[in-house]
């Protein structure tokens, strides 16, 4: 039916049609030149009398006003586009705050772990079972020197002697240093093998022999099991002399101190077991000694440094002050998060067995005490911003020129529509119309969204905020407390080293004179000087005044006492107990007596003393001798120090109220009293708090939904720090905008998602599954929508696209990767006819004797032979970067391409041409291979039009062919390799000479080189 327009008779000035007319309807009369008026009319006429054309284009033009495409310029464009940057940024400082909240959690976990990691104990726990699980090879019980020597240089740790056992721990050999074999004359066998028998438990094992099974049991069958360990590790103590007692466990590190070795000593017993038959045996195993004088912390510390966590990066940070020469405590000294151009970081000091490794370098003297107060590092973990920041803002300057851009073509499009109307079509383009006019209610979406986000986020933003503030009050309330508490064990130990100088020039007299002025400015309640012989020195503060328990005074004379006494002029204990032994009435424990000599002036509380006061005890030590010749101890009152320290260095932070309450147990019944005032807590509602966060530390509440009140209860002091914050949210716009923008919002959302619904969501839908099946491999779906607009022309397309995409899929099979890259690119280039000059490897490789196997086998079993031999190739090839260019009969033609990817293609070549002839070997095949490196031309070869081969060609494809042809010369694999591939390998390939022949092409002789294996560097 001839289509039909209808043009109307009169149109107003706002407005005129422009008609299309069909290319049919103007054939007739388009080419002549001179065209008559009467022709003209009558065409048009029949025009009119048509009803539709399926080709027609109606454009409808229409003047608007100025200022009201300006309005929608700004409300559709500009401000959607300014929305749209201040929410991305707006999000990324969300997203940034947000990750290193939660990274911190992390970064705290990771500090601690850093920490102990510089503990040389765990150093030597590491590198011990970093050493002991890379070893293929059981060490020889008989060459013990030889086995110390190789752990020592393969951990970087010298160890100070070993003992070695063979299996079944029949016999072992040791091996010490000179100064351990000097302090060490002898070690009985009998109770040596005895005490390794009990430590591995190798009577709860398998014996490889009898007799030696039978001779051990015999060893323990009069001896109760659980005395005679205990006899075997006192055994153990005698021998190296130990203070502590310690149960050594094998595969752990066991800490001790020996006074004869000089300082602290640590064990590790690494037992080799096997499991056979369902039953354990032992092997053998090894017993390390380590001197801590001898380890290096400087190793432990680089080793804690590279055991960072995956993300996070572990350092060392140096201080501008020298605590040593301050008077006041390091503000530096604080762990404390912080932020610069490198990243986050969490910075913190050691831990204090670190502190005690490092300052007593493993001997019994703090030798390194200065040089590690004027020079201590601090702990840093950091977290890089790359990884803080949110995935998108490596684009927002993509993202910005993106927005402009749609702003400047807003621009456009509406002064293009001002000057020349626009285009209106029928079908999708409809739809399209319809949606943009749901735009212009974006604005107003995005500024309720960005309203109820910022409302949202400065809410727990605020409290938040105060949250952080709070406990970053009582981190530094904490910290400053340690410092507070560091001046005093500073003050302590300078009044030692007066004492000392006193004591040495025999002025007892002076010493009480000295402590009664010392005592003014202190806010110690005593000052104690144990002497030898019973002599004692007591000066008692006329300010700070703590009551004494019923035997305190007779329990510090008898402790001086025992420790002045406890040591000879070797500084050894005296005596040595064992259990069941009767003790002296001042015989004391080995191990508190290190605790109190090592704490060198640190407070510490003593709960047979007094459980409200905090000790410090610094001792002197004789000339030249080492052992205490006085005992200097200090006593203050927790609350006299609390106290001082909050009324004179305590800084209060702003925004944040504090009040301080002291905890006394009374009979059993916890009170709370005002740290200042004394005032007790009556209110039951803040006793409850008070209670809850005793114990758990912390206890926080919100009052009124506004103010935050968080308690903080000091684990080592009895003190509850009530910290409040008020007006924590602040206050925002009226609740009934909010609520009536917020409902306006919600149905306007509801209306525009129910047209796209029905419009264009129903048909995306139905493309997304189809899609995401062809993605998962199924390529027999289709489209599912019977539409007649848009949808169903792309119904039409996509239908196809999937024929097309399982073509594809079979064809893939028969074309090489190179190939299919030239066919996936979009340039016309891929498909031209033309190579370029590269450098590459060429490997031709045959299997041997398969035409002679043709004459045996069926012709499909040689089907499978060269199948099975395509296949290894094809992997060998794919592994090492080179591709299975082509077969010709029983011969394949590998290509290896030199690339800034894979520079080294003659090695790449050379591994994959020695794989294959593994692969080929283990069912019985022997290939011939001949391998060539040099510049080839690679490119597409064949005609435009028809079919195209991408392969290489040139002299370096001939000398492999013809290499190839001479590889059954090749006794060993098969493979012979050109001189060039050798150079180009530099040392790598272990080659071996056949000889010299004459090869075509070659004006001279050409060595022929069998290619044997390659060297790994």
């Amino acid at each position: 039916m001839p289509n039909r327009l209808r043009v109307p008779r009169a149109m107003s000035h706002h407005a005129f049609c422009c008609v299309r007319l069909p290319q049919k309807n103007l054939r007739g009369f388009t080419d002549s030149k001179t065209l008559p008026q009467n022709a003209v009319s009558v065409h048009i006429q029949s025009v009119q009398q048509e009803a539709t054309m399926s080709e027609q284009i109606i454009r409808i033009k229409r003047r608007i006003n100025g200022l009201t495409l300006l309005l929608v310029w700004v409300m559709v464009f500009a401000l959607p586009a300014f929305l749209v940057l201040l929410s991305l940024h707006y999000l990324f400082d969300l997203a940034r705050v947000a990750r290193q909240r939660a990274i911190a959690g992390a970064m705290t976990s990771e500090m601690e772990v850093f920490r102990q990691d510089l503990v040389v104990s765990s150093f030597i726990q590491n590198s011990m079972d970093k050493y002991f699980a890379g070893l293929s090879d059981l060490p020889d019980y008989r060459d013990p020197a030889a086995v110390l020597a190789g752990l020592a240089s393969a951990t970087g740790i010298q160890p100070a002697g070993i003992i070695c056992h063979d299996a079944d721990t029949a016999d072992f050999a040791h091996h010490f240093t000179p100064f351990l074999a000097q302090q060490i004359k002898s070690l009985p066998r009998n109770l040596m093998r005895r005490y390794l028998v009990n430590l591995n438990q190798q009577l709860d094992c398998k014996f490889y022999s009898q007799q030696v099974e039978t001779a051990t049991r015999a060893m323990f069958r009069f001896a109760d099991a659980e005395r005679a360990g205990k006899d075997l590790d006192q055994f153990f103590r005698r021998v190296f002399t130990l203070i502590t007692e310690i149960p050594l466990i094998p595969q752990r590190v066991s800490k001790s101190i020996s006074s004869q070795l000089g300082g602290v000593v640590y064990f590790y017993y690494q037992p080799f077991i096997v499991d056979e038959a369902a039953a354990r045996f032992i092997k053998g195993g090894c017993l390390l000694i380590f001197r801590g004088a001898e380890i290096p912390w400087k190793n432990a510390a680089l080793a804690a440094a590279r055991r960072a966590s995956p993300g996070l990066l572990r350092s060392f940070v140096g201080q501008a002050n020298s605590l040593w020469n301050s008077d006041k405590n390091n503000p530096e000294i604080v762990t404390r998060f912080y932020e610069d151009s490198a990243g986050y970081h969490l910075i913190s000091t050691f831990s204090q067995t670190s502190l005690v490794d490092i300052t007593q370098g493993g001997t019994l003297l703090p030798v390194n005490l200065r040089s590690v107060a004027e020079k201590m590092p601090l702990l840093k973990v950091s977290v890089a911003w790359p990884q803080l920041q949110h995935p998108l803002l490596p684009w927002l300057s993509h993202i910005t020129f993106i927005c402009r851009l749609y702003v400047l073509f807003g621009a456009f499009f509406l002064l293009r529509f001002f000057f020349f109307g626009i285009e209106f079509r029928a079908g999708i383009t409809s739809k399209v119309v319809v949606g943009t006019g749901f735009v212009l209610l974006l604005p107003v979406l995005l500024l309720l969204a960005g309203f109820v986000t910022w409302h949202q986020f400065h809410r727990i933003y605020g409290w938040y905020i105060a949250e952080a503030r709070q406990k970053d009050a009582y981190v530094d309330f904490s910290e400053g407390f340690s410092g507070y508490q560091t001046t005093l064990q500073k003050s302590i130990f300078d009044l030692s080293q007066t004492v000392d100088k006193l004591l040495r020039t025999d002025r007892l007299r002076n010493i009480e004179s000295l402590f009664q002025k010392w005592l003014k400015d202190s806010i110690a309640s005593d000052l104690i000087l144990d002497l030898p012989d019973r002599q004692r020195i007591k000066v008692l503060s006329a300010k700070h005044r703590v009551l004494e328990g019923p035997q305190e005074d007779a329990n510090r004379r008898i402790t001086g006492f025992a420790i002045i006494n406890a040591f000879d002029e070797n500084g050894r204990f005296n005596d040595v107990f064992t259990e069941d032994q009767k003790r002296d009435a001042i015989a004391i424990d080995s191990q508190f007596v290190s605790e109190v000599i090592n704490r060198w002036g640190r407070l510490y509380q003593n709960l047979r003393f007094h459980q409200g006061s905090r000790f410090s005890t610094v001792y002197l030590h004789a000339p030249d001798q080492n052992r205490p010749s006085a005992l200097l101890n200090m006593k203050v009152g927790n609350e006299d120090m609390l106290r001082d320290y909050v009324q004179r260095h305590f800084v209060t932070v702003p925004d944040v109220q504090t009040d301080f309450y002291l905890l006394r147990d009374e009979d059993g019944i916890r009170r709370y009293y005002s740290l200042f005032d004394q005032r007790e807590v009556s209110e039951p509602e803040l006793l409850a708090s008070f209670n809850l966060a005793v114990t758990s530390g912390q206890h926080s509440r919100r009052i009124a939904n506004r103010d935050l009140v968080q308690i903080f209860a000091m684990s080592d002091y009895p003190l509850l720090l009530v910290m409040r914050s008020n007006n924590v949210t602040g206050h925002y716009g009226s609740l009934n905008f909010i609520v009536l923008l917020l409902a306006y919002a919600v149905l306007l959302l509801l209306f525009v998602f129910l047209v796209f619904m029905l419009i264009y969501l129903r048909p995306i839908r139905e493309f997304i599954r189809v899609t995401e099946a062809v993605a998962a491999g199924d390529y027999q779906q289709q489209v599912e929508l019977s539409q007649a607009d848009e949808f169903g022309d792309l119904k039409t397309t996509f239908d196809t696209m999937i024929h097309g995409l399982e073509q594809r899929r079979r064809l893939a099979h028969f074309v090489s990767s190179e190939v299919i890259k030239a066919v996936e690119s979009d340039s016309e280039e891929s498909m031209a006819v033309g190579g370029e000059r590269i450098d590459a490897t060429i490997a031709f490789v045959q299997l041997e004797k398969l035409q002679h196997l043709q004459a045996d086998a069926t012709a499909e079993q040689v089907f499978d032979i060269l199948s099975d031999f395509i296949a290894a190739a094809d992997l060998s090839a794919g592994q090492h970067g080179g591709v299975v260019d082509k077969l010709v009969e029983d011969t394949l033609m590998l290509v290896f391409r030199g690339n800034s990817e894979r520079p080294d293609h003659a090695a790449a070549a050379c591994a994959a041409v020695l794989d294959l002839e593994l692969k080929m070997r283990a069912p019985g095949l022997r290939i011939c291979a001949g391998i060539a490196s040099g510049p080839v031309v690679s490119g597409r070869i064949g005609s435009r039009l028809g079919k195209l081969d991408f392969t290489v060609i040139g002299d370096t494809v001939n000398l492999a062919a013809r290499l190839k042809a001479q590889a059954k010369k090749a006794a060993s694999t098969g493979i012979i390799i050109s001189p060039g591939a050798i150079r180009i390998l530099k040392g790598r390939a272990r080659v071996s000479f056949i000889e010299r022949v004459e090869i075509k092409g070659k004006s001279r002789e050409y060595p022929l080189y069998e290619l044997l294996s390659l060297r790994h560097t």
